[in-house]
Formats: C-alpha cells, sequence, structure tokens
C-alpha cells in the first residue's frame, strides 16, 4: 500500500504521471517537476467516503502479500500548503464517519492477523 495511491478515484487526478516520476533517478525528477507543475496546476477535491473505501479496499488486497503491511488512517487531509494550485484536498469529513471507518479498518486488520497469524491489529499507521 502506498498512500498517494488513494487519490486515484478522480477523475482530475494526475496519479499516473507522479508515480512515473517517482520512479526515476533523481536527476531527472526536478526537471519532471516543473513541466508537471506548468500542465497539472490544478487543485483536486476527492470525497471522504470513497477515499476511504478504497484505502480499506487496498489494505485487504494485500492479504495475500508476503510482505507485512500495517494498515494507514487519516482523519482530514488537505496539502494546499505544500502543494498550493496542485494540492489535494478531502471533503466530507466528519468525526462519525471517521469512527466508523477505523473501527471497518480494525475489524479488517484483526481478520489480516487471523489469516496470516502477523499481528497488526494494534498498529494502524496514521
Amino acid at each position: 500500500f502506498s498512500p498517494q495511491n488513494i487519490f486515484s478515484a478522480a477523475p482530475n487526478n494526475n496519479k499516473s504521471i507522479d508515480t512515473l516520476i517517482r520512479a526515476l533517478p533523481e536527476r531527472y525528477k526536478k526537471y519532471l517537476y516543473k513541466i508537471q507543475d506548468i500542465f497539472f496546476n490544478k487543485i483536486s477535491f476527492f470525497d471522504y467516503d470513497t477515499v476511504w473505501k478504497d484505502l480499506i479496499n487496498q489494505y485487504k488486497n494485500t492479504f495475500d502479500s508476503k510482505i507485512r503491511v500495517f494498515p494507514s488512517a487519516f482523519v482530514d487531509f488537505d496539502n494546499t500548503a505544500r502543494y498550493k494550485k496542485r494540492a489535494k484536498i478531502i471533503k466530507g469529513f466528519t468525526i462519525e464517519k471517521f469512527g466508523k471507518y477505523l473501527k471497518e479498518l480494525l475489524v479488517e486488520s484483526i481478520k489480516y492477523q487471523k489469516n496470516t497469524g502477523v499481528e497488526t491489529a494494534k498498529v494502524i499507521v496514521f
């Protein structure tokens, strides 16, 4: 699981470009990020419920992986201060929704632990 993948549900997402740039050697990244800033200079909004459901589904899809995976959670998200016009903002947070999705993630983490013997139910990364 890679946290940037939770943004795949948005129609105006530039995830594939970000993924490509991250995979390249450092010497190319700075130039490509400048090009990205020119062409993908737009704030992206995401639905809280959709992102949480995608996050939980991604976690569940790792159950057969040989790599130890820790469940990840978030309360709310807005990286405007860092990315300005390329920011990602998740809208729709309520404390009730957060509690619901955190509980669902914990239930899945317990299932993972029972199926694999790997203890992850005590660790959730924020």
